[in-house]
């Protein structure tokens, strides 16, 4: 780590807003400090930081009467991609936190993994942007194209993904992501990210009281008709029948 260098300037930018530390503190890095921020969810102006990349939301803040609160959040931060954690699947928080277009939905501690990742991924863009020492690289593991494109999919697989953005997420040229991904997966890109939204809405049939249709949507299909279309070629049954089996 750099000599003098102040972790102030990683603090700053990650945002979590809850009512306890704990809910969070398990699925931060453990050599660098993330200022959390306590908030009861009742006043976006408490909020006075203007440096943000990234908001972690417990699910609590916005059952009830508080969706209003995404919205603002989304309003006063239009850039800043905002993560909600809940640790029970909740229908109502879950539809809320997608109808004002929260990047994600992690139920924890089963997909805690994946939000380390995301976390990680964030201290890599300031790395990146020379916003921290080059120093702090050996925090985050070292990977290939292929790793760097799933967890790509992973925190953007509910939106359209376009391999040019996959390709520029990952600095490299489309055409080589294509053939280092299907060397690396033994599959295309494409049929990856069918699969992983598959799985994602398989979780959704048998955890949830999701209509099928919001489900689609949920996991990132364009129409339904696709969805179901793709679901039988891929289980040999419809997402209905799948969930009657499953209960």
């Amino acid at each position: 780590m750099a000599k003098g260098f102040d972790m102030s300037i990683i603090s700053k930018r990650l945002m979590y807003i809850g009512q306890d530390e704990y809910s969070i503190s398990q699925y931060l890095p453990k050599d660098i400090p993330v200022n959390l921020h306590i908030n009861s969810g009742s006043n976006i102006n408490d909020i006075a930081f203007k440096q943000i990349h990234l908001f972690i939301v417990q699910a609590k803040l916005v059952a009830g009467n508080s969706q209003f609160y995404l919205f603002d959040l989304q309003q006063k931060y239009p850039t800043v991609p905002i993560l909600i954690i809940d640790h029970k699947l909740s229908e109502i928080v879950m539809r809320k936190s997608f109808r004002a277009g929260v990047k994600d939905y992690l139920l924890l501690p089963e997909e805690g993994e994946r939000l380390k990742k995301v976390i990680e991924k964030y201290i890599l863009s300031l790395i990146e942007k020379d916003l921290i020492p080059k120093g702090l690289d050996k925090y985050i593991n070292k990977e290939c194209p292929a790793e760097k494109a799933i967890k790509y999919i992973e925190e953007n697989y509910n939106r359209k993904i376009k391999v040019q953005d996959l390709a520029s997420a990952c600095c490299i040229h489309p055409n080589s992501l294509a053939r280092k991904f299907k060397e690396n997966q033994g599959c295309t890109i494409r049929e990856f990210i069918k699969n992983y939204r598959i799985n994602a809405s398989m979780i959704l049939l048998r955890k949830s009281k999701l209509t099928v249709e919001t489900i689609a949507y949920n996991v990132g299909f364009e129409t339904v008709s696709l969805f179901n279309r793709l679901f039988k070629q891929s289980t040999g049954i419809s997402p209905s029948l799948y969930r009657k089996m499953a209960n």
